[in-house]
């Protein structure tokens, strides 16, 4: 099992900053982020989606939390 957590964050020019870190479960988290890119360009909305491509994956609780 991992954990995964994502996150977007505005920055001071209005752009988004995402950033994605995983760990395996019985670990600790992480304090630094796997993956983290400023974005050029940002959209209005936007929604989560959770796939699995040839992998046998279980979902567990997903959890979003409001700003």
């Amino acid at each position: 099992m991992v954990v995964v957590v994502m996150r977007v964050t505005t920055l001071p020019n209005g752009h988004g900053r995402y950033q994605f870190r995983m760990w395996p479960a019985n670990q600790p988290e992480p304090s630094t982020w796997t993956v983290q890119n400023d974005a050029v360009m940002d959209l209005d909305s936007g929604s989560v989606l959770l796939i699995a491509h040839h992998v046998d994956a279980t979902f567990g609780n997903v959890t979003v939390n409001p700003l």
